[in-house]
């Protein structure tokens, strides 16, 4: 009896009950802290489990990198320089031709079927009544995604000794004195090529388009335009030459026959006109007299990064880059081809809409011209001051 008198005098000490409380309530604690971590493992290892992309960080994303290339790149008009990092596509490689014209076809791309390491634009031009079957033709080619790749350097003219025997050309400078040569010759002389990467986009974008004026390198005259796209096959994992077309809106129906007149005869008007900065003395005689030859294209930009405004400045051509351009392109003889580019009202004065009202008709105002399509430097001379001239990039 003296013994159980004792214990329930020990159990109401309060030093004891002190000891028991503090032991249960670091175990309570403990054993929430310990729930808690296993909830934050649990919820990890679901994400990683429902996510795919999600990677542990001793696990880097894995990147293709290609073998670097011994080729000089040239550096595209932009400032862009193509980059060595390659998707993990393979390129499907086939031939494709397209009429611009009477008696004339345009030609992309090598019948070659296991060249699967890019897509070899090899562009070829052929004008059934040409007075030479020796003629130059050079190409300028505009992409809307992917720089193109180039495999020499522009130091060399078409008519060097370099080219001897060669007839088609890449234009990669404003003027058509700075070409090299566009056709595939071998492995490492492989003209122009497309080869998509992640830096680009990749995969995400899929394909890309390309953008082709012809012109004759000997007096600047431009003998068609053409688009090409190139289309990703999610299928097979692999790039082709999907389509290639005439790309005058009279072909594509981006314009009715009734607007693109309108343009063609504001065009007219625009080089004959001239302004306070420079006349061409172009007669609307002489232009008329080219009306079979013009090309209206869509171009969605510019042809060159600098171009003249309607008062005659010198202005990036990233002024315009939220307009949808069409550029009517009129030749002259002596003169190469002129341009003059336009875009809907509402995106010429800075807005984004064509329209500013739904159902209003679309209003096509002039943005901007290039002088003349010049086809030497020399040819610059003649019409601008040496301080354009630097604007330009031809001194």
């Amino acid at each position: 009896m003296k013994k159980r008198t004792s214990f329930n005098q020990f159990c109401r000490n309060p030093i004891v009950i002190g000891i028991i409380a503090f032991i249960m309530i670091t175990m309570i604690l403990a054993f929430v802290v310990f729930s808690a971590q296993m909830e934050a493992l649990l919820k990890a290892s679901q994400k990683h489990e429902s996510d795919p992309q999600a990677r542990p960080p001793d696990q880097p994303e894995e990147t293709v990198i290609s073998p670097p290339s011994n080729e000089a790149v040239i550096i595209s008009e932009d400032g862009n320089q193509p980059t060595k990092i390659r998707s993990s596509g393979t390129y499907l490689n086939k031939l494709l031709a397209v009429s611009t014209g009477y008696g004339m076809t345009f030609s992309l791309g090598i019948d070659q079927q296991d060249a699967s390491d890019a897509i070899y634009l090899n562009p070829h031009f052929e004008y059934a009544y040409a007075g030479n079957p020796e003629e130059e033709y050079g190409y300028l080619i505009r992409t809307e995604r992917v720089p193109l790749e180039y495999s020499e350097t522009s130091d060399a003219p078409a008519w060097s000794e370099k080219h001897r025997g060669l007839t088609d050309f890449a234009i990669v400078g404003r003027t058509y004195d700075k070409v090299v040569s566009a056709s595939v010759q071998s492995r490492d002389q492989f003209g122009v090529r497309w080869i998509d990467s992640p830096a680009y986009g990749g995969l995400e974008h899929g394909g890309d388009t390309v953008r082709i004026l012809i012109i004759r390198i000997s007096d600047g005259t431009l003998m068609g335009a053409v688009k090409a796209e190139i289309s990703y096959d999610y299928g097979t994992r692999s790039y082709s030459i999907s389509n290639l077309f005439n790309s005058d809106v009279s072909y594509t129906g981006e314009l009715t026959g009734g607007q693109r007149g309108e343009l063609v005869e504001e065009t007219i008007r625009i080089l004959v006109q001239g302004n306070a900065q420079m006349t061409l003395g172009i007669s609307k005689e002489e232009l008329e007299a080219q009306s079979a030859s013009v090309v209206v294209d869509h171009p969605q930009r510019t042809y060159y990064s600098k171009l003249y405004d309607m008062d005659g400045n010198i202005v990036s051509s990233g002024r315009y880059s939220n307009c949808e351009i069409y550029a009517v392109n009129i030749n002259c003889d002596g003169y190469g081809f002129f341009t003059v580019y336009f875009a809907p009202e509402p995106q010429a004065n800075g807005l984004t809409v064509q329209t500013l009202n739904e159902g209003e008709p679309l209003k096509q105002v002039p943005i901007g011209y290039d002088a003349i399509a010049p086809f030497t430097v020399d040819s610059f001379n003649r019409f601008l001051l040496p301080e354009d001239m630097k604007h330009f990039g031809t001194d």
